[in-house]
């Protein structure tokens, strides 16, 4: 295949690098490689798979210019034998022209459903799928559905070679930001949390959600009422609750204590 290095083309790929820097959504980032850098190609329809952490089976991350029913394809077995699976179990680009998909992958025969007819329906198509990796490890695979049906020459391996890595950085900037919304998330959630409980304090915190009166608390723990009482009194004031319920409440945001979902507390805090 022949094409231009510069203009056009050359924007599309800068604008594609640009756009992989911002985090976009899946969807989103197949829709720029459809559009843009692939765009010489033909593209269809374009899908992102990533591996999930058992190495099993393949989970849709993104998806443009597919029809409804790539529902049925939000996950695959690796063990599948499907273009997209043997692109990563072989960490090969992988050609399939549409004519041979009944006879070399039974399974995607149905593959004239997913993608929507548009123009002629006797242009020659192919199904393509290259692998992602990341510090050399296959982390995924990348799927098209083109009209380019020339011969595929090195020039279009090496070029898809580098959309590869491209989508493989785009993969680790979205586990990377995954994990800093999550450690945000728990940062937070530690913020709120009171310093200095006592575990025995938890412990009545617990039985003031299931309802317990101080006296059953203290029955229950093997202490003293007014030791109970002390930390009834202590837990509000740490907690800056005005009432046990409101305590019970603040603890269950705080983490410290199991939800209502999860416990038998609501409307039951004894006062």
């Amino acid at each position: 295949m022949s094409w231009d290095h510069t203009g056009d083309h050359m924007a599309a790929r800068s604008a594609f690098l640009k756009l992989i820097s911002s985090d976009p959504t899946g969807d989103a980032l197949m829709q720029a490689f459809a559009r843009g850098p692939m765009s010489i190609y033909g593209p269809q329809s374009a899908a992102f798979y990533q591996v999930n952490s058992p190495r099993t089976e393949l989970v849709l991350a993104g998806s443009f210019g597919f029809s409804d029913r790539i529902g049925y394809y939000t996950s695959v077995p690796v063990s599948w034998e499907l273009p997209a699976t043997r692109a990563f179990l072989t960490g090969q680009l992988i050609v399939v022209p549409t004519q041979d998909v009944d006879e070399k992958f039974p399974l995607l025969s149905p593959w004239h459903d997913l993608v929507p007819v548009n123009g002629d329906t006797a242009v020659t198509s192919n199904i393509v799928a290259m692998p992602i990796a990341y510090a050399g490890t296959t982390i995924g695979v990348c799927a098209m559905v083109c009209t380019h049906s020339e011969p595929w020459g090195w020039y279009d391996y090496s070029f898809i070679e580098g959309i590869s890595a491209a989508l493989g950085l785009w993969h680790q900037i979205k586990v990377l930001n995954d994990s800093l919304r999550l450690a945000q998330a728990q940062s937070t959630i530690a913020r709120k949390r009171p310093q200095g409980l006592k575990g025995r304090q938890i412990e009545v915190l617990t039985l003031l959600a299931q309802g317990q009166s101080n006296a059953r608390i203290a029955k229950t723990l093997g202490f003293s009422l007014s030791t109970v009482k002390a930390d009834v009194q202590t837990l509000l004031e740490r907690l800056g609750a005005k009432t046990r319920a409101e305590a019970v409440q603040r603890a269950m945001l705080a983490g410290l204590i199991p939800s209502t979902s999860e416990s038998d507390s609501e409307g039951r805090v004894k006062e």
